[in-house]
């Protein structure tokens, strides 16, 4: 890396984003991507994994293809970049092929900086034919854990990412994961094909953040403790959309500010939840794991687990959404002794019969009328109680064999995701004034647009359908056919807005007696995830600090760290045996001192070693409430 290119990557930092330096261990990323290194960059939640390869990539110049396996996350990422004035693009199942087109030509001749997608669209052989005339000076693989295939987020898609070096075999490869054990780090360097790879490292030690677990046979009254004890924001996190509804309801019959967020909701009230927990309108967010992936919320001052996540993974990057700031905050979960077995009863539920898997694919198929061989690259908009009740298979199971179905790389699940309608304008500025005078039955609607989205030649604007409709005195649905109608009239090209989970072919259909489901490999993953509780549960049981023990698990030492509850008890416990051995130090010994100790245990260890000298005879009551030393104790 030249001198130049750290006075440009400062010089971009500061006008793009206000910093005015990076933080450890940005710095050495950036350096290592700049000077052409590939690259392995593992950095806890709310590190600014995204400034790593988003400053580099605009130093170098060209186009950043950036892998993610998040809709939601790339859209954001997308949004953030064009409101600092960077143009980014992005490819989604959501598109239609003619808006896929369009991006992908902009990005082989266009001015384009970033390009996030997907790692399932590298199946895709029209994207890569262009893929191959893209000016790439950087490819930046979010989530890099996923192409671990015994992870916890495993999606067979990442194994195509390599390929990608056949047509740029000297552009650096950046991979980015929040965590990753030393397994697999080694499988992401070997899969990726990364060369003489530097592995950066960010301090997994958060020292504002304590750790802490609560055994309770009440959990219910623990967590209004825990939230009243609070006065900043919080999230609390539970497994199951039922469960978050009722917390939901009842920390309001307890007077709690609180919203709820799960997959379930629209996207309206994903907004609302959202937008009012943000902007600290309410303070709790209950929510299932759909919420927090690119949240970024400094003042977050706890996350609460109501019962055990599934993995060490899961947990870490859970409770790491707290302090994000740098203000003390903390990480709690609370468990019952049920929860173990109830957990591995869950586990058990993932991973159903052969026959059950077969039943899903064939009526997920049928239900959208595709002919064995078609359906490739398609995506459809699925619900799952309608699946589930047309196959006659509890939803639970559905959503299992999808996954099953996407770990095998027949489908790509998608989360639900609010896409706002998308008006890509076809005509001038010129053409269209001429267009809606010759149109007087369009003219209203083409009008209300321009003056509230402004717009120049052929751009392409999002719009609210909803604020549309009511600006027109219209209803969305009336608005809907006109939007229609002018797209077949080619004055723009038009994409309705999405809200609801999908699910894309990756494979062209094929017949369920075809299907390849390994039973040896559901049987490792079974066991996989079978030894990440035990590993929960070894982390809610451990003796010592629950941060060291994490680091650990990721393969890092560390001391204990102070804060946790393990350590501040230790610390008590210490401090407890250094004053009763004082009060004992003495000649003699009277019951106010022994009254007058803090807390209640060092009163009892007091009382109790008392109890034993005298026993003993090595110490002696010369008057009520008052001891002295024997004569006889050494």
């Amino acid at each position: 890396m030249t001198f130049a290119q750290v006075n440009r990557a400062k010089e971009i930092l500061h006008k793009y984003w206000g910093y005015s330096d990076f933080r450890k261990p940005q710095d050495s990323i950036v350096s290592s991507v700049l000077s052409d290194h590939d690259t392995l960059a593992l950095l806890p939640t709310g590190g600014g994994k995204s400034l790593c390869y988003q400053v580099p990539a605009l130093v170098k110049g060209g186009l950043c293809l950036v892998i993610s396996p998040l809709t939601a996350l790339m859209q954001d990422q997308v949004d953030d970049l064009r409101n600092r004035g960077i143009k980014a693009k992005m490819i989604s199942s959501y598109m239609k092929k003619k808006e896929i087109d369009w991006a992908l030509n902009e990005c082989v001749f266009g001015e384009v900086s970033f390009l996030y997608v997907s790692p399932e669209r590298l199946l895709n052989k029209a994207f890569l034919l262009h893929l191959q005339k893209m000016p790439i000076s950087l490819v930046a693989v979010d989530e890099a854990h996923c192409i671990s295939q015994w992870g916890h987020d495993f999606r067979p898609a990442y194994l195509e990412i390599a390929k990608i070096r056949e047509w740029h075999p000297k552009i650096p490869f950046l991979a980015l994961t929040a965590t990753a054990t030393p397994e697999v780090k080694d499988e992401i360097v070997k899969r990726l094909e990364l060369k003489h790879c530097k592995i950066i490292e960010g301090e997994l030690t958060r020292p504002n953040l304590a750790y802490g677990v609560v055994e309770t046979q009440d959990k219910s009254a623990q967590l209004l403790k825990w939230i009243k004890g609070f006065k900043g924001s919080l999230i609390v996190y539970a497994q199951s959309r039922l469960r978050v509804e009722e917390l939901s309801r009842w920390l309001v019959v307890n007077n709690v500010s609180v919203r709820y967020y799960h997959a379930g909701l629209t996207a309206d009230e994903k907004r609302k939840s959202t937008d009012d927990w943000m902007n600290n309108r309410v303070q709790v967010m209950v929510a299932t794991n759909a919420f927090g992936m690119g949240i970024n919320k400094p003042d977050v001052q706890a996350v609460i687990h109501w019962e055990p996540p599934a993995n060490p993974e899961a947990y870490f990057q859970e409770a790491g959404r707290a302090g994000r700031g740098g203000q003390k905050a903390y990480g709690l979960m609370m468990f019952h002794p049920s929860d173990k077995l109830e957990g591995e009863r869950k586990i058990n539920d993932q991973y159903p019969p052969r026959e059950v898997i077969l039943k899903v694919y064939q009526f997920l198929a049928d239900g959208f009328q595709l002919p064995i061989g078609d359906g490739l690259g398609e995506t459809f908009a699925i619900q799952w109680q309608e699946l589930s009740q047309r196959s006659g298979i509890a939803q639970k199971q559905v959503l299992a064999a999808l996954n099953i179905l996407q770990s095998c790389g027949y489908i790509q699940l998608n989360e639900a995701f609010f896409q706002p309608s998308i008006i890509r304008f076809l005509l001038t500025n010129e053409e269209l004034v001429v267009f809606k005078d010759k149109n007087q039955q369009h003219r209203n609607t083409i009008e209300n647009l321009l003056r509230m989205y402004g717009v120049s030649d052929f751009q392409e604007i999002r719009i609210d359908e909803w604020q549309v409709a009511k600006q027109m005195k219209t209803s969305q649905a009336l608005l809907k056919e006109k939007l229609i109608a002018l797209s077949e009239l080619k004055l723009w090209s038009y994409i309705p807005q999405w809200d609801s989970p999908s699910v894309t072919f990756v494979l062209p259909r094929v017949h369920p007696a075809s299907l390849i489901i390994p039973q040896e490999k559901l049987e490792k993953l079974l066991n996989r995830d079978n030894q990440k509780w035990a590993a929960i549960w070894s982390y809610i049981n451990i003796p010592y600090c629950r941060t060291a023990w994490m680091n650990g698990y990721f393969g890092h030492q560390s001391k204990a760290c102070g804060v946790c509850d393990l350590c501040t008890k230790a610390s008590r416990e210490s401090k407890s045996v250094e004053l009763v051995e004082e009060l004992f130090s003495k000649s003699e010994l009277q019951q106010n001192q022994i009254e007058s100790l803090p807390t209640k245990e060092m009163r009892d260890e007091a009382w109790m070693r008392l109890r034993l000298f005298l026993d003993e005879e090595v110490w002696v009551e010369i008057e009520t409430g008052k001891w002295k030393k024997s004569k006889n104790m050494k």
